[in-house]
């Protein structure tokens, strides 16, 4: 009565289509990958390969990751470090991400310096645990260095190197926030007294009254400026970020006006330099010049240059205009797809900057 067949085959399994061994093919998101594995010598080997289009495509693609896993992996690779496969990886991977994320990579893996040098296949999360515990810094980096680790097992799992991640064991210890706070205004008025007579107060305000991300505003160049409109064009990390216009706060010409004319008068390439006139790194200017201004206008010393952004925002507030504007303006993604259909001219954005 159900209409199921009453047949003993009818409960029969099904043959497998591939056997062991074979290879088999799934879909991730919008493409299809190929998979297969391999035990040998009481090891599992894994290969894959994502992008296809279409399952067909996948499926013809295996034979190749058992030429792939039927190689002998040199036993040169078997011996490489930590360091050395982190060599081989960032190069590789430099191609695939954006400059902000290579950062990260690069910045997580100082602390990784303990293991350096011993081979990347004896590795264990007790040694990757060990470094991320001994990371001075906070919850934010030792997350980086956990996704570089898992990345190089990945990586040298591919190689044949390892048939394990070890990393994504590691435990990260969970911290209360720390929120950063603004400037106050009366620390803002204080650069401003000071900002003519104390080295780098200027690019302090130039942080608060742009909104750039310190890796931002630094690279700028007598090119990046619109000394017509009074505008920079730049900026980086996102599709909404990138080459945005940000046009000069009144509050903040003069300072941007006499940074075009050292640089013109100078010959130099980048309007933001260090003492010798060359490319001010951030790094430098994070950790000795702002900390040094801060302190001659009696400032706290601990306030960074991602705080200069948070007070952009934070003037912005208490400006009427549009959030599509505002959203333009600090570079964030989450108006990219509504920005696609909707255009804002300088002077939209200039009356935002005018009035913070």
């Amino acid at each position: 009565m159900c209409g199921a067949k009453q047949t003993a085959e009818s409960s029969a399994r099904k043959p497998k289509s591939r056997g062991n061994g074979q290879g088999t093919v799934y879909r991730r998101e919008h493409s299809y990958t190929a998979y297969l594995v391999r035990y040998t010598g009481g090891h599992c080997f894994r290969a894959t390969k994502g992008g296809f289009k279409t399952k067909k495509e996948a499926y013809a693609y295996i034979p190749k990751l058992h030429e792939q896993l039927l190689s002998p992996v040199p036993r040169s690779d078997l011996e490489i470090s930590f360091a050395n496969l982190y060599a081989k990886f960032i190069e590789l991977h430099a191609r695939r991400v954006s400059r902000s994320t290579l950062d990260c990579y690069k910045a997580a893996y100082k602390y990784y310096n303990k293991i350096y040098y011993l081979p990347f296949a004896q590795l264990t999360t007790e040694q990757f645990q060990a470094c991320i515990d001994a990371c001075p810094h906070g919850r934010r980096t030792k997350e980086n260095m956990k996704a570089l680790g898992t990345l190089l097992s990945s990586y040298a799992m591919q190689l044949g190197i390892t048939n394990k991640d070890y990393a994504q064991f590691v435990y990260i210890e969970r911290t209360e926030k720390n929120e950063k706070r603004p400037f106050t205004a009366g620390e803002i008025q204080k650069l401003f007294d000071y900002a003519d007579t104390v080295p780098y107060v200027d690019y302090i305000l130039i942080l608060i009254y742009t909104g750039f991300r310190i890796n931002e505003m630094l690279p700028l160049t007598l090119d990046d400026y619109d000394a017509e409109n009074r505008c920079f064009v730049g900026g980086e990390k996102t599709e909404a970020g990138k080459n945005r216009v940000v046009p000069v706060s009144p509050k903040i010409q003069p300072y941007v006006d006499r940074l075009v004319q050292t640089a013109q008068e100078n010959n130099t390439f980048y309007l933001f330099t260090n003492p010798l006139g060359n490319k001010m790194s951030a790094d430098n200017f994070r950790k000795k010049w702002m900390p040094e201004a801060l302190r001659a206008c009696s400032i706290d010393d601990t306030l960074s240059p991602h705080q200069c952004r948070h007070t952009f925002v934070t003037l912005m507030k208490a400006v009427p205009a549009s959030e599509i504007d505002k959203m333009r303006l600090i570079g964030h993604a989450s108006y990219e797809m509504t920005a696609h259909y909707t255009h804002a001219d300088i002077s939209s954005l200039r009356n935002i900057v005018d009035n913070l």
